[in-house]
């Protein structure tokens, strides 16, 4: 298995309130050329324990930074590094749920949009991640390691 991460922001609908955190969209790019779905449904979606009330952060939304780094020839690089200022705003998001005629139910996570891998999507052993408010001064972070699994046979 070659998985490669990247950040996403994700939303979560919880006892009738928006939440905001971060998880790892990670997607085993040895599988891609199945498609897609299979490469993403193949690894595990860290993600953060920690989760910020929408209403908290939606004024100041584009201001909202994510941040993640790799460990390459043991050292930490910076892996991605951006604002969500890019992404679909959750209204923009959850009204394109609406328009299809859907809603993010109660418990459901919906992942919302990443920026770029600086040096390219990659490979690496260790990926660190974090979400952070520079408005409210806070960050969630979390980080984990890659255990690939042996192709055999």
């Amino acid at each position: 298995m070659a998985p490669a991460a990247r950040l996403n922001t994700r939303l979560s609908i919880l006892l009738s309130r928006t939440w905001v955190g971060a998880a790892s969209d990670h997607t085993d790019r040895v599988y891609e050329h199945m498609g897609i779905t299979v490469a993403k449904q193949l690894c595990d979606k860290p993600l953060v324990s920690e989760f910020w009330p929408l209403d908290e952060i939606e004024a100041h939304w584009d201001q909202v930074q994510i941040r993640a780094s790799i460990q390459e020839n043991g050292k930490e690089v910076v892996y991605q590094d951006g604002t969500v200022a890019g992404l679909l705003s959750p209204e923009e998001l959850l009204g394109h749920l609406r328009e299809e005629g859907d809603e993010l139910a109660e418990g459901t996570l919906l992942f919302g949009g990443t920026c770029g891998a600086i040096g390219g999507v990659r490979y690496s052993e260790q990926f660190t991640f974090e979400l952070i408010d520079p408005v409210l001064g806070r960050a969630i972070k979390h980080s984990y390691n890659v255990i690939p699994v042996p192709i055999k046979g």
